[in-house]
């Protein structure tokens, strides 16, 4: 058997450089249902790695946007947490095993 093995590629990062919104309701609507709903638009200016710029549009109704405001909090505790792991990593001395040892943490 022969397997072609491809290296993954790595996904590109992108920075937030500025967010801009605004916040409406539908005042008019040929359908009726949609009246007095409300709504964001948002507009994220993120940069790409080779310093490119570039506008990220989104529009959300309210809920849509506490539920996407609540998964941004959970990735930002993610963040903080993995960079904590990481710094006790990086001050443990060399014992040979692998992981965090609370009894060894400064």
């Amino acid at each position: 058997m022969i397997r072609i093995i491809r290296p993954v590629p790595r996904p590109t990062m992108l920075k937030v450089v500025d967010v801009d919104w605004k916040f409406g309701v539908t005042a008019a609507s040929s359908e009726d249902n949609q009246l007095g709903t409300t709504y964001l638009h948002i507009k994220f200016m993120v940069e790409s790695g080779d310093g490119k710029v570039e506008n990220v549009f989104m529009e959300m109704t309210l809920a849509q946007f506490y539920d996407f405001l609540h998964q941004l909090e959970k990735a930002k505790e993610m963040a903080e947490w993995s960079n904590t792991l990481l710094s006790y990593n990086i001050r443990l001395p060399k014992t040979g095993k692998s992981g965090f040892d609370p009894s060894q943490a400064h």
